[in-house]
């Protein structure tokens, strides 16, 4: 089977430069409003909606997500709408280690999360270390195409420039990308790096080509519309699906901060894992509906 990935990027607007206008680099403090939007198919594509709020603050980084998704309630019922956790991920710098806790702000519980470092070059020779040889494919598996098109189209927003660089100091330096082609040959690997003993690799390597069309953006977007569009070739023939996905920041300010925000509240209670801190809810008269569907299964089954 061979799926092709065709993921058209459009930035719909850049900010108009001028000298009048402040640049957001100058700025300690930042706050970053953005919406995502999902639509296409398959239709139960989740999540549909997010919120997502960024503050930065020196070498400290706050966000926060909201998550909406629709799905059935039950297999063939109606269609609802949930609610993950309000969450938060606050990270901070200490030299080149980053630290980090996840919250759940619903439930005022956090866990401490092991985060990134620079790897030492001893590190960095061990993950290098020589894996059993697999078959190389003949031709590429994967497809990977992106499209960057400037439409023209300028608008002023936020009276700010576009070249913002959310990142805190400890972050990985980012990846500059060029039109033209690259390959890669990827494989899913169990067991640890170095790892000579005992077969490692749970699949023969997929080669993957990805190819840039036009100069990709890197400056800051504050509208973005990805189309990806996904051929898949089976026994019963060709389907192809769309999904779009459109992101827009509706907030920058650079205000004063309240450094608390990048503080674990004294009253939040502790957990071993982020898994603790997963779960769906959704509105009480869907549970309630829930809760009738499964009771009246129940007595069905009894008569």
């Amino acid at each position: 089977m061979i799926t092709f990935h065709r993921i058209a990027v459009v930035p719909a607007a850049v900010v108009l430069l001028g000298s009048a206008m402040p640049s957001v680099l100058e700025s300690t403090d930042l706050k970053i409003r953005t919406i995502q939007q999902n639509s296409g198919t398959p239709v139960a594509m989740n999540p549909r909606l997010e919120e997502r709020v960024v503050y930065l603050e020196g070498k400290r980084r706050r966000t926060e997500e909201r998550r909406e998704q629709r799905n059935s309630l039950w297999p063939g019922g109606p269609q609802v709408t949930f609610y993950e956790p309000h969450g938060a991920l606050i990270e901070s710098c200490d030299g080149d280690t980053k630290k980090a806790f996840s919250l759940n702000l619903d439930n005022r519980t956090f866990t401490p999360i092991e985060m990134s470092r620079r790897l030492t070059p001893e590190e960095i020779k061990a993950f290098q270390a020589p894996i059993p040889p697999k078959a190389e494919p003949t031709r590429p598996t994967v497809l990977h195409e992106t499209t960057t098109m400037d439409t023209g189209e300028r608008k002023q927003a936020f009276g700010y420039y576009i070249d913002l660089d959310t990142r805190i100091s400890c972050d990985p330096p980012r990846k500059e990308l060029g039109e033209g082609t690259t390959y890669a040959a990827v494989s899913v690997v169990i067991g640890t790096s170095g790892q000579t003993t005992g077969p490692i690799s749970a699949s023969n390597p997929s080669l993957v080509r990805t190819t840039y069309i036009g100069k990709p953006e890197t400056g800051f977007p504050i509208w973005r519309r990805t189309t990806i569009r996904n051929s898949v070739s089976t026994r019963a023939g060709n389907s192809e699906q769309v999904s779009v996905m459109e992101t827009e920041v509706t907030e920058l300010s650079a205000n004063p901060l309240d450094p608390n925000l990048f503080e674990v509240p004294t009253n939040f209670r502790s957990v071993l894992s982020p898994q603790a801190l997963l779960g769906l809810r959704v509105a009480w008269w869907a549970r309630w509906l829930a809760w009738g569907h499964y009771y009246w299964l129940r007595f069905r089954k009894r008569i």
